[in-house]
């Protein structure tokens, strides 16, 4: 048997609860299919297909998307629908760049819309809906953010806080011969609490750049128009003058603090501390799943 039987007993429950009831065994075929397309556009000398892709190894691959999505619905009471399957395939179509692999890969499934949706965009709305409720768990992540929050009342009592990296920032516009960093594409979100600012306030961003250091270890200027605009938003109303600390500000990535350290009309030099969250692989591997 090529996995255990309890295994099998999910899927199979697993199956059933989907938006289209499949057994296991169409599951794999539909993976099989998709996963030969790929391979075989792949370069290079390679082992046969069935060597590298066993029966064994596509059903872990079909068990490891279930126990994604029966996570999903356990642990936060979401639950992929047929709507969201046809916005998802709606969005594969629309911006595809390669619109040739998208067509070998539907032939791979016989050009069926039910194979298409569960075999291919299931996966990427299932994987999508965890991460982000992953991410928005405060639960999982207070060890790390109280971290931060406690560094953050250290900072405010003018106390040395381990773990300090600076940066500065040009203000102003940058120069049109200078190349800017590649931005954020994810939305980001900014709030606060008050009309100022409060303890508490948050600034939810999707990427903060990473910032390099010259060789003499001093700050290395880049440019604060290149942060995403929330960000900038919230260090402009906090950090006034040298010594000001800005609220927590969370990322997917983790918690960040920022200390001002000197600030004029031309640059920002800042201090900051970064938390990572908690590992999403991680905390997955660790999550039971039962029989839906």
């Amino acid at each position: 048997m090529w996995i255990k039987q309890t295994t099998v007993a999910l899927i199979g429950s697993l199956c059933a609860a989907a938006a289209f009831a499949v057994d296991l065994d169409t599951l794999c075929q539909w993976r099989a299919a998709t996963e030969r397309v790929s391979y075989e556009r792949r370069l290079g000398i390679k082992q046969p297909f069935g060597e590298v892709f066993t029966a064994e190894k596509l059903e872990q691959l079909v068990a490891k998307d279930l126990h994604k999505e029966a996570v999903l619905k356990q642990t936060y009471g979401v639950q992929v629908t047929e709507e969201m399957l046809t916005a998802e395939v709606a969005r594969i179509d629309r911006s595809t760049q390669a619109p040739e692999a998208l067509a070998a890969l539907k032939e791979a499934l016989g050009n069926s819309d039910e194979a298409f949706a569960l075999t291919v965009a299931k996966p990427i709305v299932v994987e999508r809906l965890l991460r982000q409720q992953f991410t928005l768990d405060n639960k999982l992540h207070a060890t790390e953010r109280d971290a931060v929050k406690a560094a953050r009342q250290h900072l405010l009592s003018g106390e040395s806080v381990d773990g300090l990296q600076e940066y500065a920032w040009q203000m102003g516009e940058r120069p049109e011969k200078a190349t800017a960093p590649q931005a954020a594409t994810t939305p980001t979100q900014a709030k606060t609490s008050s009309s100022i600012y409060s303890n508490d306030a948050t600034a939810q961003v999707a990427q903060v750049l990473t910032l390099s250091r010259q060789q003499d270890d001093s700050p290395q200027l880049h440019y604060f128009d290149d942060l995403p605009a929330e960000l900038q938003q919230v260090l402009k109303l906090q950090l006034k003058k040298a010594g000001d600390v800005s609220s927590v500000i969370e990322t997917p990535a983790g918690y960040q603090v920022y200390l001002a350290r000197e600030i004029s009309a031309d640059s920002l030099t800042v201090a900051t501390l970064t938390i990572p969250r908690r590992s999403y692989q991680e905390w997955l591997s660790q999550q039971p799943t039962q029989a839906l």
